[in-house]
């Protein structure tokens, strides 16, 4: 899976099993929350309940990792794609 950073509306992940979809949809979903969007309004959809405890584990913890540590926020930001709008500890925090 490649490291497409670029922004789309709409976004379908299908991959094989350790292909990294998790972190794109945990990097997706920080966007679109970076963005504005309401978090009753983004639609994730796995295949079990393990992944989707996965996902929501992943999404805390690299939102709460970018709010107490200035490299891992600028790692985040980065990861996040330059079209996606700045992100500062305290706009983790209030995301948390």
């Amino acid at each position: 899976m490649k490291g497409d950073t670029s922004f789309h509306r709409n976004l379908l992940i299908v991959a094989n099993a350790g292909s990294g979809k998790t972190y794109h949809l945990v990097t997706r979903c920080i966007q679109l929350l970076q963005r504005g969007e309401q978090p009753e309004e983004i639609l994730a959809l796995t295949f079990t309940r393990a992944a989707a405890a996965e996902f929501l584990q992943k999404l805390f913890e690299r939102i709460a990792q970018a709010a107490n540590d200035p490299e891992q926020l600028q790692i985040l930001q980065e990861q996040l794609g330059g079209d996606c709008p700045a992100i500062d500890a305290n706009g983790c925090i209030k995301l948390l």
